[in-house]
């Protein structure tokens, strides 16, 4: 069944596709991390996301850091980017700084990157005048006031006190009718040193607060600007709960120096689905109350939706399961169950369809289209292993659901931090 052909709430219908690079990270951990290893996979199979195309081949991190995340975006030269990692309200798992809270460190970075840039281009100078900026810049009070103002905790509150007192003794000492050419230029350049010196220890201080050798440090700033010069246009992030810190995100945002980022509010699931056929189709409901029974026990429904209906354990540990058909399809043949269930503390996804053609449309409809060389070779009572993804919410919901949208967090801005 073609997109255009989908009725209902069940699918969100892309009128433009962008093509995304996907760069997943590598585990942190050193436990096997399912997480991380079926993303490619996925994407590898379905080369698609809520709203978007994924373009092969996915990049997998060396190292789980965001400096290999900036290395490796700058040699991608991609400026839509999908970025899959655990995350939490807190930040991206993908190490910073050890000292430091992510939107913190990264607040430190961009504010170092742009001092330094800055100093680059007046240190040369004589005029005091151009040092203004740089002074303003490294006095300046950033402190956040609220979270709904995220968006401008890159940019100073407010000019210090010592800023315009600055700015004023300059002026006086220009102004002054009682000093010769060469006194006022004796003092004008003690001001530049003042600022000289001030900035210095700034950059000192903000390099230590980072809590990363120098040599670390640069390497983020040299990658970093060669990031921002790509000029990237979006920005998705899949990783769990991360998209409910409205002030991190718009850290994020110009850390990256994006137009636009995207996050779940919510957890993200890659994994492994076991999907058979049965051998008849008038066999499937038999079939499918065993594989209830057997995995979520004595079971209730909750929803229906998109063309079928959710169906949830009565003990709430044990996990739900969605029945699937097409809107309009009253054959057992267009039918198919998707089993999510915890087995020992660990999650696992199991399916049943009706048959093949059931499987193919359940697939495309909640995944999006297979890619170019991958085709599903389905026989009856087979069972193959499918990289899948959903949403770790109570009902879950596929990345071709359009409630799935309603759990993404959506920010853009026209402003792009200079560093």
């Amino acid at each position: 069944m073609s997109e255009s052909q989908c009725q209902g709430p069940c699918l969100e219908v892309q009128n433009h596709h962008m093509s995304y690079k996907v760069f997943v990270a590598s585990a942190a951990r050193s436990e096997d991390d399912a997480f991380l290893a079926f993303a490619p996979r996925f994407y590898q199979m379905f080369p698609h996301d809520h709203g978007l195309d994924v373009e092969l081949p996915v990049i997998t991190l060396p190292e789980p850091t965001m400096l290999s995340l900036l290395v490796q975006i700058k040699q991608a030269g991609h400026r839509d980017i999908l970025i899959v990692t655990h995350a939490n309200r807190n930040g991206l798992d993908l190490m910073l700084s050890p000292q430091k809270d992510q939107w913190r460190a990264v607040t430190m970075l961009l504010h170092l990157a742009r001092w330094e840039r800055v100093y680059e281009t007046v240190k040369n100078k004589t005029n005091p005048a151009m040092w203004f900026e740089l002074y303003r810049l490294v006095t300046a009070d950033y402190e956040m006031r609220n979270a709904e103002q995220a968006h401008r905790t890159m940019l100073p509150r407010r000019q210090s006190g010592k800023s315009r007192q600055f700015e004023q003794e300059v002026q006086a000492i220009r102004g002054s009718k009682n000093r010769t050419d060469a006194e006022k230029a004796k003092l004008l350049h003690e001001k530049v040193e003042q600022v000289r010196k001030k900035f210095q220890e700034r950059k000192r201080w903000a390099r230590r607060d980072i809590g990363l050798p120098e040599h670390v440090i640069d390497s983020y700033l040299v990658n970093l600007r060669a990031v921002h010069r790509l000029r990237i246009r979006n920005v998705e992030i899949r990783g769990c709960d991360i998209g409910q810190n409205n002030m991190l995100l718009w850290q994020l945002l110009f850390f990256f120096g994006a137009e636009s980022l995207s996050a779940l509010r919510v957890g993200d699931r890659f994994g492994d689905c076991v999907l058979e056929v049965v051998r008849k189709p008038q066999h499937f409901n038999r079939v499918m109350n065993s594989r209830l029974r057997h995995y979520l026990g004595p079971t209730q429904d909750i929803a229906r939706y998109g063309g079928g209906r959710y169906v949830r354990s009565i003990d709430r540990q044990r996990g739900e399961a969605f029945l699937y058909q097409p809107q309009g399809a009253r054959h057992y043949r267009n039918r198919l169950i998707f089993i999510r269930v915890r087995v020992r503390g660990r999650e696992r996804s199991q399916a049943t369809a009706a048959h093949a053609d059931a499987a193919r449309q359940f697939f495309n409809n909640k995944f999006g289209r297979l890619a170019a060389n991958r085709q599903l070779r389905l026989l009856p009572r087979v069972q193959i292993h499918i990289p899948v993804q959903y949403t770790e919410t109570s009902p879950f919901y596929f990345p071709q659901d359009s409630r799935f949208g309603r759990y993404i967090s959506r920010i853009s801005s026209g402003y792009r931090y200079p560093v």
